[in-house]
Formats: structure tokens, sequence, C-alpha cells
């Protein structure tokens, strides 16, 4: 159990596993890079808004789990899970590279598994 924080995201708390896998993916080109931080300052900065991220931000409507998603250079669709933990504060609780239109029972299982653990 441990939760991590990048400081220029202070309302952003991250799980290890989401934030190791984002950081150190050879496969995240640098355009998807700096779209993932773009989302993550709205995200901090506004929380759920829709009126600043659009389509980028869904909510699954399954355990208070969110869906933040990321489009690379290569057509490729980055995805983080998260949930909202009070006050403007969120977890991210997953990553992965998404391949299918919806999301797979086992990454949201993985989501509510990791943000249980949490306490999320």
């Amino acid at each position: 159990m441990g939760n991590r924080q990048i400081q220029q995201f202070p309302n952003l708390f991250f799980a290890d596993e989401p934030l190791d896998e984002w950081t150190q993916n050879p496969e995240i080109c640098e355009v998807a890079q700096r779209k993932i931080l773009e989302a993550f300052r709205y995200l901090n900065d506004h929380g759920t808004n829709k009126l600043y991220l659009g389509k980028k931000i869904e909510n699954t409507k399954r355990d208070g789990i969110w869906e933040l998603k990321i489009k690379g250079s290569s057509k490729r669709e980055w995805r983080f899970l998260f949930k909202h933990i009070g006050g403007s504060e969120y977890g991210i609780v997953h990553f992965f590279l998404k391949k299918d239109e919806a999301i797979k029972k086992q990454d949201m299982k993985t989501a509510a598994r990791i943000a249980d653990r949490e306490g999320w």
C-alpha cells in the first residue's frame, strides 16, 4: 500500500502501479506524454468539469470510477482510471493501453481492487 504525488499536481494521488506503468513505459510517445500532463493539469485544477477535459473524461458509472482518455500520435489510446477521493482530490488507480471500445472487466476489477487497497 502506498500512494504518491507529483509536486505539480497537489490534488492528484497516484497508486504505485499506474504511476510506475506510466513513467516507465517506453511505448508512450512524446505527444501522448504531453497530452497526459495537460490532462492531469486540468484534472488537478478543475476536477471532472467537462468544460476543460471534454471528451477526454467519462464517468464509467461503476464503483465511482472515472476514465481519462489520451490519444497518442500513433493512434494508440492510453487510459487512466481514477476516483474522486474527497474535496478536490482524485486518486489515480489504473493505467493501460486501450485496445477495444469497451473497458475490459479485468481493468475495472484492477481499478476497484487498488482503490479499495488505498482506501479510496
